[in-house]
């Protein structure tokens, strides 16, 4: 009996080991199956991908060689018309192929300034200019004489010129040929010159006439006697009186307020990748972001000028902010010394209300001689304009009338906001602070 229960029991644990030996082994089969499957869909993927990736590179080249081919047959085409249409040049007379329409001088003669500047002139005249707008009244504009260099920039030369029929003394400002040849260049000139030509206030320097020719920009616009308020501080020993700083920014606020409420039409770059190009929109005011005594001019060197805000190269409407790559994200343009933390931290999203710091700024500058905030040199430039608050203006100069001195510290505080957001009511408050004498003299343009 017991060796049959052994017997039986040996058999039932071989049939186990035997029924576990042919799962294992059907368990086996089953994931090699299942990974020479896996295997088999990854290389077909793999050549699929494979092959449209072939098949897309061969389509972008087929495209690149299209356009090449196109762009090729289009300079062929610009060149033989160029070789058929050759102009005389107005500088030397002899036969030249233009490389734009509005090229009326060759070669040579554009490497003269002098005759640079006289096709310029020209082009006024009517020679060769495309107006934007047709011209107001019956006569075509007038001819203009060169009269002397003034000054050259980064961006270009201004000349002194004359009005020939009038000897009214007007400004000529160009744009040099090798800065035409960049872009952005090219592009901050010309934002300048449309905005200049919509802007028509007393206190803010006015653009008669803008255009382009033989490949150089220029705006015809206002000349100012009397220098900028820089030029008349370094004569005045580093500062100016109380009248006559007062009289000075109170003109330039009334500017301000006029640029920073005027409706106008801003040209912006179109965003994303189907929408090219610029477009044209309607906006409520702009911002000058760098206002500062280089840039109020004056109209003569009298006791009473007339004070103009100049250079809006880098005005901007702020109902408007972002839609334009004009400024890079993370820069910060203008003078350090006038720009107030909110400037610096988001310029492309800039406020009026910078523009009303800098004016207290300069307002501090013209009668201190020292700008508000002790600014550290380079590489703490940047932290210190941040972090460090406008020295109170009496700690400057104890002469100041307390009066006046609350009025600028108060539009100076930058933390947690600028402590004054427009131009008209610094100004009010500016004219409600000051003293008889200081009152009386500027009594013509309260």
């Amino acid at each position: 009996k017991e060796k049959a229960e052994r017997e039986k029991a040996e058999r039932e644990r071989a049939a186990k080991e035997k029924t576990e030996r042919e799962k294992a082994e059907k368990e086996r089969r089953a994931k090699e199956r299942a990974e020479r499957e896996k295997a088999k869909r990854e290389r077909l993927a793999k050549e699929k991908a494979e092959r449209e990736r072939i098949a897309k590179e061969k389509a972008e080249k087929e495209k690149a060689e299209k356009e090449r081919a196109e762009k090729e047959r289009i300079e062929r085409q610009q060149m033989q018309a160029r070789a058929n249409s050759k102009k005389t040049c107005k500088g030397c007379g002899k036969l030249f192929v233009p490389k734009a329409e509005d090229n009326n001088l060759c070669p040579e003669c554009l490497a003269d300034r002098a005759k640079m500047l006289d096709g310029i002139l020209a082009a006024i005249l009517g020679d060769a200019l495309e107006r934007k707008e047709p011209s107001k009244g019956a006569s075509p504009v007038e001819g203009y004489d060169k009269v002397a260099l003034l000054g050259k920039g980064g961006m270009g030369e201004v000349w002194k010129v004359r009005e020939r029929s009038t000897g009214k003394i007007l400004a000529l400002k160009t744009m040099l040929p090798q800065v035409a040849a960049d872009e952005k260049g090219k592009r901050m000139f010309l934002r300048e010159a449309f905005l200049c030509e919509q802007l028509n206030h007393k206190n803010v320097v006015r653009a008669y006439q803008t255009g382009c020719a033989n490949g150089v920009f220029y705006i015809l616009m206002d000349l100012c006697e009397g220098g900028s308020v820089q030029d008349l501080m370094e004569k005045n020993r580093g500062r100016l009186s109380l009248n006559m700083a007062t009289y000075i920014i109170l003109q330039s606020l009334t500017g301000l307020d006029y640029v920073h409420n005027l409706d106008v039409n801003v040209e912006v770059r179109k965003r994303g990748f189907l929408a090219a190009g610029t477009k044209t929109v309607e906006a409520h005011g702009l911002v000058h972001r760098d206002f500062k005594p280089g840039n109020i001019f004056l109209t003569d060197r009298s006791d009473h000028p007339v004070a103009k805000v100049a250079d809006f190269g880098m005005a901007k409407a702020f109902e408007t902010a972002g839609m334009t790559d004009m400024t890079s994200s993370g820069q910060a343009s203008g003078t350090v010394a006038f720009m107030p933390r909110q400037q610096a931290l988001n310029y492309r999203f800039s406020k009026p209300e910078v523009d009303v710091w800098a004016a207290a700024a300069s307002y501090y500058y013209m009668l201190t001689g020292r700008p508000p905030k002790n600014l550290k040199p380079q590489p703490l430039l940047w932290q210190s304009l941040v972090q460090e608050s406008a020295v109170p203006i009496r700690q400057r100069d104890s002469s100041i009338p307390a009066r006046i001195a609350s009025v600028i510290d108060h539009a100076l505080i930058e933390k947690p906001e600028i402590g004054c957001k427009s131009a008209a009511a610094f100004r009010r408050d500016i004219i409600a602070a000051l003293p008889p004498e200081t009152r009386a003299y500027c009594k013509g343009i309260l």
